[in-house]
Formats: structure tokens, C-alpha cells, sequence
């Protein structure tokens, strides 16, 4: 049962990516993302997780001994929970966030008043 070198990675790379995803929208220094964009990253796992165990059972399909009527459903839940984990972390991304700025230690003119 040989497949393909890179599906393998593809499928290693897709289980990694939504814990990254959470570790960026709760540790990232730079920018401090909303409460909603952290609890967004936590849903984001469930089909973030779900997406590779569909690819999984898709690429063993034959050896499973899965009927085409499950295969094709599987089929569309593997584009619907990739479709879910896309627009998430893309809500998550192009909305604005806080940046976190260091204080300056210039007076301002409100100050010097």
C-alpha cells in the first residue's frame, strides 16, 4: 500500500497546523489578538483535527473496505471541515489586532504642560 511521499506529508503538516494556529493567537509577542480570535483558534482544532482523520480514512478507503456511498461522504466532510479551518484562521488574520508598543520615554506635549 504505497501512496504518495508528499500526501504523507501533507497529512503530517495538517495535524501540526491548528496547534500552531493557537499558539500564535495566544503567544505571539507582537500582536495581541482579541478574546474572540483566541477562543476562535481553540473551535478551530475540532475541524483543524478532523480534517486529517478524513484524509486518513479517505487514503485507506480500500483497505477499510469502505463502500463508495461512505467514500464520497467523506469525501464532502473533508471539504466542508477544511472549509471551516480556512475561514476561521482567515477571520482570525485579517482582523485587526492589537499591537503591542513599548512606551516611549519622550515627553509629549500634553506633558510638558
Amino acid at each position: 500500500m504505497a501512496q504518495d511521499p508528499i500526501l504523507w506529508e501533507f497529512w503530517a503538516a495538517s495535524i501540526v497546523l491548528p496547534f500552531l494556529c493557537v499558539g500564535y493567537a495566544f503567544f505571539s509577542r507582537r500582536q495581541k489578538h482579541a478574546r474572540w480570535a483566541k477562543i476562535m483558534s481553540l473551535v478551530a482544532l475540532v475541524p483543524g483535527i478532523t480534517w486529517p482523520t478524513i484524509q486518513w480514512l479517505i487514503m485507506h478507503s480500500r483497505s477499510y473496505g469502505l463502500s463508495r456511498t461512505v467514500y464520497y461522504q467523506l469525501v464532502g466532510w473533508r471539504g466542508v471541515s477544511a472549509g471551516l479551518l480556512l475561514g476561521i484562521y482567515i477571520t482570525i488574520v485579517a482582523r485587526p489586532y492589537k499591537k503591542e508598543s513599548t512606551p516611549s520615554t519622550e515627553p509629549t506635549a500634553d506633558k510638558a504642560q
